[in-house]
Parts: C-alpha cells; structure tokens; sequence
C-alpha cells in the first residue's frame, strides 16, 4: 500500500503530462489547419496559384465546415435555426445598415466616380435573381466558415476576445484575391459588424441575412464589382 501511496503522485505528473501533450498537439493541428485554410488558400488565389472557380471553392468548404460543426456533440445545433431576435438587437442592426448605407453611396461618389446604379425597372428581375444566388452561394457559405465553423472550431487557439480579432482580420484577408485596398478596408469593417451580430445572437439565419444585405446593396449602388465573392 505504501508503494502505491509513493507511485500516485509519480502517475498524476504523468497523467497531467500526458493530458499537456494531448492539447498542445490539437493546437499545432488547429493551427495548421487555421494557416492553411485561411492564409494559404486566399493566397494561392491571390497568387493565381489556385484556379479552380472561387464560388465552388467556397461552397465546397462551406460544406465540409458545416458538417464538421454539426457532427460535434458540443455543438448546439438549434443556434443554426436560431430566429428568436430580440426587438433592440433588430433595430440597432437596422439602424447600423441604414447609417452604413448612406456613407457607402458617399463612399462611392467620392472614390468611385465611375460607379454607376445596377438596380432599374428595367433589370428587377436580373437583380433579384442576383440577389438570391449572392445570399445563398456567397454571404451564408462565408459566415458558416468565419462565424459558425470559426468560432466554434478555434475558440481554444483564440481565448477571449482575440477570436473576434481573429475572424474579422480572416475574413479581410480573404478579398485581397481581388487586389484592391478598397474590398479589403470596407470588409475589415463587415467583420467586425457580422461578428457583432453572431456574438449577440449566435444567430446564422441573421448574421447570413446581414452580410447578404450589405454585399448586395454594394453590388446595387455599382461597387460590387471590387469584391464580389
């Protein structure tokens, strides 16, 4: 008994050891996969080095980072569905579009000259089917893989708030594939709007909806054209 008593603080140190190694491995592993998904990729496609078509790429990622969040049983699965918003947190989201809406046609004025009105009587159509195929093939598949699958796979590599530095310096590195300044300042500032919003409500139903409104109302007022993913 006394040899077991003197082993036991001998097998702890070794259990803790061992428990030491093991999140230190999954952190190297996160932090591969982190580099390589969101520093790597952008910058093949940035380089030309990555050419298959942009949209695929995202889609198709979108979905593996789906299934992976989904098949964690420390996930909770309603937040993907989560539609209960409260009043104040809908029309401070509301309020930010209509005050970030009015500087961007600003914006645009004054740096983009040349921008001219996509929307017209003429195109509705044209528009609304842009519309739809952009909110389900772009905005919903980027906030999967920068909110739901980001901050849920690497809170552990990013403690505390740096997780919302994080994804937000991710997601504006990701439009330097489209080599102007301008898509990555004006998604510096998305990020921290989307991140805003998902840390509030845990929400993708309305954080996907948000990113959809601002990207197209780019593309309506005729900038979208310097980034449109």
């Amino acid at each position: 008994m006394k040899r077991q008593a003197d082993l036991a603080p001998f097998m702890q140190q070794i259990s803790l050891t061992s428990k030491s190694v093991g999140i230190n491995t999954k952190k190297i592993l996160l932090t591969f996969e982190f580099s390589l998904v969101f520093i790597g990729l952008p910058l093949c496609c940035y380089f030309n080095i990555w050419t298959l078509p942009r949209w695929g790429t995202l889609v198709l990622l979108s979905f593996f980072a789906f299934f992976i969040v989904i098949g964690d049983p420390l996930y909770k699965k309603g937040n993907l569905l989560k539609t209960r918003i409260t009043r104040k947190t809908l029309l401070g989201i509301i309020k930010r579009f209509a005050i970030s809406a009015a500087a961007l046609v600003i914006f645009a004025i004054l740096v983009l000259p040349n921008h001219s009105l996509v929307f017209s009587g003429n195109n509705f159509l044209n528009w609304f089917i842009g519309a739809v195929v952009y909110t389900f093939f772009s905005a919903y598949p980027q906030e999967i893989l920068y909110r739901v699958f980001f901050f849920f796979r690497y809170k552990d590599l990013f403690p505390g708030l740096s997780i919302n530095a994080a994804s937000i310096l991710s997601f504006s590195f990701l439009h330097i594939i489209y080599g102007n300044f301008i898509a990555v300042f004006l998604t510096l500032i998305g990020g921290y709007y989307f991140c805003k919003t998902y840390n509030r409500t845990g929400s993708l139903i309305l954080v996907g909806f948000e990113h959809a409104a601002y990207g197209y109302f780019l593309f309506t007022i005729g900038i979208g054209d310097t980034f449109f993913l």
